[in-house]
């Protein structure tokens, strides 16, 4: 088969069958694609013949992203996400606190008004994350 910009030429139909799956950035790879590239890997498919195979079901994913997925899987042994590796939160302890106190003072405070309060003790949050720890913590 002869690839022409990003469709393929079929020569069992004689149409045109197109691989091109629209890819986002930072894709998180469902369970079942997980085990469909582990499954094609150990049978003895290259990265491209991974990322053919899947478009060719219907999934978007890349080249890097198959090779990423399987070394992480080599080293960790599971196809399930590592924890912690996402970014850690703004909500500490003190800034627990002080939205406490202030709903203790005032339950019908604002998303905008308990920014400002967390950014006079240098804790810089959105005032939606602000309104979110407020509905959080009750």
């Amino acid at each position: 088969m002869a690839f022409i910009s990003s469709v393929c030429l079929s020569a069992y139909s004689g149409a045109y069958v197109s691989l091109s799956v629209p890819r986002k950035r930072n894709m998180v790879y469902s369970d079942y694609i997980k085990q469909r590239i582990l499954f094609c890997r150990r049978s003895g498919k290259s990265y491209e013949g991974i990322v053919q195979s899947l478009a060719e079901e219907g999934h978007a994913t890349s080249k890097a992203g198959v090779y990423k997925f399987i070394q992480r899987y080599e080293a960790t042994g599971t196809i399930a996400r590592v924890p912690g590796s996402s970014q850690s939160s703004k909500m500490t302890t003190e800034a627990v606190r002080i939205v406490e106190e202030h709903m203790g003072k005032d339950d019908k405070i604002t998303g905008k008004e308990l920014q400002t309060l967390l950014a006079k003790d240098d804790i810089t949050v959105a005032s939606m994350t602000a309104l979110s720890w407020q509905t959080e913590l009750g």
